[in-house]
């Protein structure tokens, strides 16, 4: 009886596991974003100006050198920061109660199997 249980855990980790970690890390993408564009001037991993009209701001200030391969506004960047803020959250209110779901449905099917649960006619 041992080694049946063992063996369908296995059959079912081979089965959905890979899914299920990949599901429960996704709202890690949410994190990646800030890490990638966020730090003081010249320590952010991608190197970006933020002025909103580039030419405009080295123009108005000559004293400023802007070696940043990048030129990315506020008014693209703003948006995307709100998106990936939601998303992040949403993300991570879904693999929680998806967990929860699971816990649920586990206890359940262990309290059936117990003998101690009823089981609900539709």
């Amino acid at each position: 009886m041992k080694n049946n249980k063992n063996a369908f855990i296995k059959k079912i980790f081979s089965k959905y596991g890979l899914r299920f970690i990949l599901f429960a890390l996704s709202p890690m993408l949410g994190i990646i974003f800030p890490i990638l564009f966020e730090g003081p001037k010249g320590q952010q991993l991608i190197p970006h100006c933020w002025a909103s009209n580039h030419p405009a701001y080295i123009s108005r200030n000559p004293n400023v050198k802007c070696d940043a391969p990048y030129k990315i506004s506020h008014d693209i960047l703003g948006p995307i920061y709100v998106l990936n803020f939601v998303l992040f959250y949403i993300l991570l209110i879904i693999v929680f109660l998806t967990i929860l779901y699971t816990i649920k449905k586990v206890m359940k099917y262990e309290r059936l199997k117990s003998g101690k649960g009823k089981m609900k006619g539709k």
